[in-house]
């Protein structure tokens, strides 16, 4: 069935579906930084810090707010992924708040 499904779709086709181009490597570059991301998160916050806390602990629409983590741990992270792979530190805490939001959910 793999092979049928291979056959279906041209080369072009694949690549579109993968969101890359024919010839082009897929960007590997964004899931190193959030993998890094992430593992920061994980050996510097507490897990229940993790699942309770937001980035800034600002008012919520749903809800009552959730306390911030810890400022300077946070900016420490951003600034080291930043500078680390050549990111405006706003895309890194983008990210970030992601990555702080995915692990969320999972634990729900």
């Amino acid at each position: 069935m793999y092979g049928l499904l291979h056959q279906a779709f041209t080369l072009h086709e694949l690549a579109n579906l993968r969101g890359t181009e024919v010839g082009k490597p897929r960007p590997v570059h964004e899931t190193r930084e959030v993998m890094a991301i992430a593992q920061a998160m994980c050996r510097l916050f507490t897990f229940h810090q993790l699942v309770t806390c937001s980035m800034k602990g600002a008012t919520t629409t749903k809800g009552s707010p959730r306390p911030s983590l810890p400022a300077a741990e946070r900016n420490a992270i951003i600034d080291v992924i930043a500078k680390t792979f050549d990111k405006p530190s706003v895309d890194v805490e983008e990210k970030m708040r992601g990555c702080l939001r995915h692990l969320r959910l999972m634990h729900k």
